[in-house]
């Protein structure tokens, strides 16, 4: 029709500027979207493999408790309703067939496959991580025998973290490990037992925790450039120690009392990580900065919990009566226990009365609740109490134990850790706390020149020990090394 302007041109504009508002808009809104379901879906995964694996751990803990071994692994490869899937392989720590096997610490074998989920009594599910890859459960095969000595034998895993360093405090002394790779595909196996992906390279630090041998890392880190640098995701383990819990609650108020003796300065093992030579003092350090934070990390769950520590304060201890800067704050940042200012450190310096310190610690602790649940001072000393009985009207450092012993009631409980060589010195003052205390809460002694075994202690005297391991501190030398001659 001549004169009258045709409108399908413009409809036909109108409706692509709409489709491209619309699709402007689709990815404004959906992009937000997507990245909150990535995270979500993410954090779902990562609360489904913390979930699984503690289920497995305590399912692990069980089964030694009612079988006095661990389970061998099952085959990673065997596939749902088999009768090999989730069943421990037999003969593991000699024929491990199905199993890698490898070479551990000091030559020890360890084997790897899949967590044994029906020798366990745990449902299928949890062969598999939130990622829907199989664990993998790594375990010295010396604990897997039918009647293993578990006090005597060693367990031959090792664990690294991110800077090759070892993690534990003893290199090589895991009993088991149960491993996910997280959202890694490299080397993972899938619900039904198939391998997706093989093993990044041996330059890839993601190869320790896929290989399945004898050495892992323990990491949170993953890379987004480098593809072949991902670590683990999350893992558990049971490592190997002397500290055993007693079953009765921890002390609601301890003391560590640490001598700084010049003998302090005396040659010493060096703890794990530390290039020598090392003295006494060294060891004391390196385990104070790990025992407290496990006690400090109990006080914020338990607030009746109180925690104290001090050196010597001279030939006079009395002024301890009276301090108020002795306890230590469940936040409290233990270096600055260890080097307080204006003092340049807690290091060996002489004029130490064990006496005088233990009798001033006692008045300021007071007795504890009950003889059930007493007070405790923990005394970390090389045995040697200079100046014995220079304000306590001479009296020795025994007599000054069974004083307290008898005030007290039996209510404040001395245990003494001895680094060096004076046994008949210090163990009878640990024992001066024993009459009338009932067996479980008598002051005890214990004497050695390894630091492991010295942390391991600490954290016995405080009801402080389990499966849970505190971050590694950053560890520092505040004490010269002197020579003897």
């Amino acid at each position: 029709m001549i004169g009258q302007k045709s409108t399908k041109g413009d409809n036909a504009g109108n409706t692509l500027i709409s489709i491209l508002f619309f699709m402007l808009a689709l990815g404004l809104i959906g992009k937000p979207a997507m990245d909150f379901y990535d995270t979500w879906k993410d954090k779902t995964a990562t609360s489904q493999t913390n979930e699984r694996l503690e289920a497995v751990n305590k399912a692990l803990r069980n089964y030694v408790t009612a079988k006095g071994r661990y389970p061998c692994p099952a085959a990673m490869t065997a596939q749902f309703d088999t009768a090999e899937f989730g069943k421990e392989v037999t003969g593991c720590a000699t024929t491990p067939t199905g199993l890698d096997a490898s070479i551990g610490q000091d030559g020890r074998p360890v084997v790897a496959g899949a967590v044994p989920v029906r020798t366990l009594g745990l449902s299928d599910e949890n062969i598999y991580d939130g990622y829907n890859h199989r664990y993998i459960y790594t375990v010295t095969s010396a604990f897997t025998t039918a009647t293993p000595d578990l006090g005597s034998t060693r367990g031959a895993i090792r664990l690294l973290d991110d800077n090759d360093v070892v993690a534990t405090r003893e290199e090589g002394n895991i009993i088991f490990a149960v491993t996910s790779l997280g959202s890694d595909t490299a080397g993972a196996y899938g619900r039904n037992g198939f391998k997706i992906a093989e093993c990044d390279d041996t330059t890839a630090r993601s190869y320790e925790n896929c290989n399945m041998d004898a050495t892992l890392v323990n990491t949170m880190y993953k890379s987004d450039v480098e593809t072949n640098q991902k670590f683990t995701q999350s893992l558990r383990f049971k490592s190997q120690d002397i500290c055993e819990n007693t079953g009765e609650p921890p002390p609601a108020e301890i003391a560590y009392l640490l001598d700084t003796s010049g003998s302090m300065g005396d040659p010493a093992t060096c703890p794990p990580g530390y290039v020598g030579p090392c003295n006494r003092m060294d060891a004391a350090h390196w385990a104070l900065r790990r025992a407290i934070p496990v006690r400090q990390a109990a006080a914020l769950e338990d607030k009746t919990l109180t925690t104290d520590f001090t050196g010597f304060t001279g030939m006079d201890g009395s002024p301890l009566i009276k301090e108020k800067n002795l306890s230590v704050g469940p936040k409290q940042n233990v270096e600055t226990l260890l080097n307080p200012s204006p003092d340049p450190a807690l290091c060996p310096k002489g004029n130490t009365p064990l006496d005088e310190h233990i009798w001033a610690l006692a008045k300021r602790l007071g007795p504890g609740e009950s003889v059930d649940r007493p007070n405790v001072i923990m005394v970390v000393s090389d045995g040697y109490n200079n100046g014995e009985g220079v304000n306590t009207g001479k009296k020795t450092t025994l007599q000054i134990a069974q004083d307290i012993n008898t005030e007290y009631l039996g209510r404040i409980v001395i245990n003494i850790i001895d680094l060096g060589d004076n046994e008949a010195g210090l163990k009878p003052v640990a024992e001066a706390s024993n009459a009338l205390a009932p067996e479980k809460r008598r002051g005890k002694y214990f004497k050695t020149s390894q630091p492991e075994e010295l942390l391991d202690w600490m954290l016995t005297v405080s009801g402080s020990c389990g499966d849970t391991r505190m971050d590694e501190p950053k560890d520092e030398r505040y004490c010269p090394f002197v020579p003897k001659d």
